[in-house]
């Protein structure tokens, strides 16, 4: 979406785009469609020596009408010919007074067009669209690709954490912990392979057994 400025630009440019079409016409009926004697008494020129100055004219509408339409698509490019209509603005003031009048509200017009082109957000915009526009770099933390496979979390591995879950499709039963040593006779919970733990000498030997044959008491008891 064009910011405020860009859209301001854009309008004052069909309004002089409008505005010129309807003085270049007036301007050529009383220089091209007048008696010749008439014109030349009036500009000082023939009507063949003022084609040229229609024609510049006519050059300088034509590209403030490619400046209105192609304006939304962004880029630098019409940035650079805002700058130029505005120096041909200048010079047009030269066939103007060849053709009798001196109207500057053209020049007005497009001046107020550049300033609006080269404010600090209608030149962000234009370098941030067109079709050489550069990305913006990632935001840290934003959302992007999930974790990839073996790389813990949630994402697919052999077993279950760290190694997420096969695929994403439900939980993958435990293999045991190494830290976790079974107690004697303790087949495992159901996902657990419950590991052997030392089993007592059914004489009551040992190397924590007790003088009177028995085996270690519980602690607590």
């Amino acid at each position: 979406m064009m910011p405020p400025n860009v859209t301001t630009l854009r309008v004052l440019l069909v309004v002089r785009l409008a505005l010129g079409a309807v003085l270049l016409f007036a301007d050529s009926l009383e220089s091209l469609g007048a008696d010749p004697d008439e014109v030349l008494a009036r500009t000082g020129f023939t009507p063949l020596e003022l084609l040229p100055a229609v024609a510049f004219l006519l050059a300088v509408l034509l590209l403030d009408g490619y400046v209105v339409v192609t304006l939304g698509r962004g880029g630098r490019r019409p940035l650079v010919l805002v700058r130029v209509l505005f120096g041909l603005s200048l010079l047009q003031l030269f066939p103007e007074a060849m053709l009798g009048g001196f109207r500057p509200i053209l020049l007005v017009l497009a001046l107020v067009a550049l300033v609006m082109a080269e404010t600090r957000p209608a030149k962000a915009w234009f370098r941030a669209t067109g079709p050489n526009a550069v990305a913006p770099p990632a935001v840290p933390g934003g959302y992007g690709p999930g974790p990839q496979p073996g790389a813990g979390g949630y994402g697919p591995g052999p077993g279950g954490y760290p190694g997420g879950y096969p695929g994403g499709h439900g939980y993958q039963e435990f293999q045991g912990h190494s830290n976790h040593s079974g107690l004697p006779g303790d087949p495992g919970h159901p996902g657990h392979s419950g590991q052997a733990g030392p089993a007592w000498p059914s004489d009551g030997s040992g190397p924590d057994a007790r003088p009177d044959g028995g085996r270690p008491a519980a602690d607590g008891h």
